[in-house]
């Protein structure tokens, strides 16, 4: 069901892009191929996230949530609302990215 290059997991395709790139730039080249960033809906996308990440290959990724306002974080760029979270111990940060 994916393209080349693309992994598939639970009916969702996947693509590491190693590009440097602003979390805006990635958006829009991610836009261009038809695809969104990643949403991370539950555990078990989130477990196969992590796992695609583990070579160390990537010291750092976009996913697609993004903050509406500085009171936080409220929606995937696939228009969900957020409902299932896993913050590493201070995050989200309040500075950087969008």
């Amino acid at each position: 069901r994916c393209q080349r290059g693309w992994t598939e997991h639970n009916n969702h395709c996947y693509k590491l892009v190693t590009n440097k790139a602003t979390w805006k730039t990635a958006k829009a080249q991610c836009s261009r191929q038809g695809a969104i960033l990643a949403s991370v809906k539950d555990r078990r996308e989130n477990n196969f996230i992590v796992k695609s990440l583990s070579s160390g290959a990537f010291p750092m990724v976009w996913l697609g949530l993004h903050r509406i306002n500085k009171g936080g974080f409220s929606a995937w760029t696939d228009g969900t609302e957020v409902s299932y979270t896993n913050w590493a111990k201070g995050q989200p940060s309040r500075s950087g990215g969008s």
